[in-house]
């Protein structure tokens, strides 16, 4: 049987293993507190820059779009247009590219011919050029840029946005090519390359 003295010293120990739990209770109260706080000052600074990652993907997708639209429409007429979509997807953003003709949509790999893609693919290297930061020396080198273009008209137009664009971006473009329609600009004939020196 227990006598008053242990009861005490009993009663004792169960009243500090309580003082002491309610007060890690409490301390872990204020660590919860301080780590909800975070989260929420975490989700704010994430919501921002996922806001303004919005907004540069749409001055990005105005601009690239913009650039093929006009290159697809100054060798295929009016009736062409170049789209470029950026979805989430599992935490990442991805690029969906689309051509529209006649107001339908066509995906560029599958379903669209090879000149179109030959154009497209220009534009799309002149956009990132023009995006790069920190600006990168604004040249382009392309051997047979427009292999898949049929079509003497076409062809004629092609090697006119070549010139267009190397005026109006204020890009050189080193050109590789046999084709007589894609001899604009300043033009040096390699094959009157003779000892080593350049006869244009």
């Amino acid at each position: 049987m227990l006598d008053l003295s242990q009861i005490r010293q009993k009663t004792n120990k169960l009243l500090h293993e309580r003082e002491f739990a309610a007060k890690q209770v409490e301390l872990e109260k204020a660590a919860l507190e301080k780590i909800e706080n975070k989260l929420k000052d975490l989700t704010e600074v994430q919501e921002i820059l996922q806001l303004h990652a919005e907004a540069v993907q749409n001055r990005a997708q105005k601009q690239i779009s913009s650039i093929a639209t006009q290159s697809l429409k100054h060798v295929y007429g009016p009736n062409v247009e170049f789209r470029i979509e950026f979805k989430r997807s599992k935490g990442k953003t991805e690029a969906e590219l689309k051509f529209i003709k006649d107001g339908q949509e066509f995906d560029p790999k599958e379903e669209t011919g090879g000149g179109e893609l030959d154009v497209a693919s220009l534009a799309l290297r002149m956009s990132c050029l023009m995006l790069s930061r920190p600006r990168l020396r604004r040249l382009i080198v392309a051997d047979e840029p427009f292999r898949n273009i049929n079509g003497e008209e076409y062809q004629q137009r092609a090697g006119n946005l070549i010139q267009l664009l190397a005026e109006e971006m204020k890009v050189q473009f080193v050109v590789v090519s046999d084709d007589e329609w894609l001899k604009v600009g300043n033009v040096i004939d390699m094959s009157t390359l003779k000892n080593k020196k350049l006869h244009q």
